[in-house]
């Protein structure tokens, strides 16, 4: 989507480790640990700014914390994280009664995010049942805030077909037809959101705003109608630019 691009013509040495899609935060933060320090093994640098899109959120505070990394990490900057669980969870994973109608949404959530991102339901379940509200409840207790490292938050929001107030309140943002229903659902029990995770979900440390963005757009890819795009490589720009400024 350009973003390295544009950074790298900017000057700044952007780095994107790669982990499992589908896995456990502590596995993929282990995966990201070995990443980093390859990093600094290679001279590529001894501290870095991470910038974490969704469960990378997760990952990179308990890198932070449980696994004592803090020294190598200036600041964590988080992008639409579920900092505090979702609704959609709490219902596939039965902490909430939910009704034959709302049973029958959270069977059609599950099953399209399989089809999405080409998963089966088991794997797909695994990773709902990290994300309850009592599930990250008990993270935020565990995974406690480290002090040196600068904790920011952005939450996303989109706006379903015909919600033309909310739509003119987001420069023309629509969510995606994948996440209509999670939006919905979500909406209903959380309140605004990008699809996949509520505003008030996405809020930790130091909380920078909201993005007109579904979930999706916030990664630099487009599959809604929006009658704006989403500008990510200048938002990540945007955001090195915050973070040097900073002092980071």
């Amino acid at each position: 989507d350009g973003v390295e691009d544009i950074l790298v013509d900017h000057g700044y040495h952007p780095e994107f480790p790669s982990v499992a899609a589908f896995d456990t935060i502590d596995n993929r933060a282990l995966s990201w640990q070995e990443q980093m320090q390859e990093l600094v093994d290679t001279g590529v640098a001894r501290k870095f700014n991470i910038i974490a899109h969704s469960q990378g959120g997760l990952d990179a505070r308990y890198l932070a914390s449980v696994l004592g990394e803090s020294d190598k990490i200036a600041s964590i900057t988080t992008i639409s994280t579920p900092h505090h669980g979702t609704v959609v969870s709490d219902a596939y994973t039965g902490i909430v009664e939910v009704s034959f109608w709302d049973g029958g949404i959270i069977d059609e959530i599950v099953s399209f995010g399989s089809e999405l991102f080409g998963v089966e339901g088991e794997n797909f379940t695994e990773q709902l049942e990290q994300m309850t509200t009592t599930s990250m409840e008990e993270f935020n207790q565990n995974v406690p805030d480290v002090e040196g490292v600068a904790y920011y938050s952005w939450a996303g929001k989109s706006c379903r077909y015909f919600q033309w107030d909310c739509q003119d309140e987001m420069d023309g943002e629509v969510v995606t037809s994948y996440f209509a229903t999670t939006h919905w659902y979500i909406e209903e029990y959380q309140g605004f959101n990008d699809g996949l995770v509520a505003v008030e979900s996405a809020i930790w440390g130091e909380y920078l705003g909201i993005l007109p963005a579904d979930h999706i757009d916030q990664m630099g890819h487009r599959f809604d109608n929006s009658t704006q795009v989403f500008a990510s490589q200048e938002f990540y720009l945007s955001e090195a630019r915050r973070l040097s400024l900073a002092g980071f």
